[in-house]
């Protein structure tokens, strides 16, 4: 992680994190998506099985892992990640 050059120009400094802000989204996004097709395998294996496609006491469980993870915010991007995972027709 950088730290401020005071010898910089502020606008090209918020740029530069800007763009490292950027490249995290974008990574964040892959993230979701692969996680998103590893949850649609798991819904259809369980679906397939007779059982439901969705586990509330393990998604519990990854809300409070993000919650202790992140902190301030943590649970709410943890249901945001579990929700992009759903199907459309939920």
């Amino acid at each position: 992680m950088s730290t401020l050059d005071p010898t910089r120009d502020q606008g090209d400094e918020i740029a530069v994190l800007r763009q490292q802000i950027d490249a995290a989204d974008a990574a964040i996004a892959e993230a979701v998506a692969h996680r998103r097709s590893l949850s649609a395998r798991i819904q259809e294996v369980r679906r397939t099985a007779g059982g439901p496609p969705r586990e509330p006491a393990r998604e519990d469980v990854v809300v409070a892992a993000y919650a202790e993870r992140l902190g301030h915010g943590g649970a709410a991007v943890g249901r945001a990640d579990l929700d992009a995972c759903l199907p459309p027709d939920r």
